[in-house]
């Protein structure tokens, strides 16, 4: 064991072995690790078998509902629009069959 000089900070920084971390800090870790896939991907669009394409236009109210439910419930504007659209057909559906 060596004597070291516990006088003074540098002393002990001096005598110090140098730490190898091979990779190890959060920062090597981050760039290894895959981001989770997100719900726009197109992966996941077409494994949900959404291949027609519809367009639209709405008043920039309706967008930014539309956009910030998406958003809290982590769906894609096409599966909001599905299901708003489904809900709204069964609903005069049943209005239809109630007349």
């Amino acid at each position: 064991m060596s004597q070291r000089s516990h006088t003074t900070f540098m002393g002990l920084y001096e005598g110090a072995e140098q730490r190898q971390t091979r990779g190890s800090t959060v920062r090597d870790r981050r760039k290894r690790e895959r981001p989770p896939i997100s719900s726009t991907d197109g992966r996941r669009r077409r494994g949900l078998g959404r291949d027609m394409q519809f367009n639209t236009n709405v008043t920039p109210d309706l967008f930014d509902s539309i956009s910030d439910a998406c958003a809290r419930f982590d769906l894609t504007k096409a599966e909001f629009m599905e299901r708003s659209a489904r809900a709204y057909i069964d609903q005069l559906e049943a209005q239809n069959e109630g007349a």
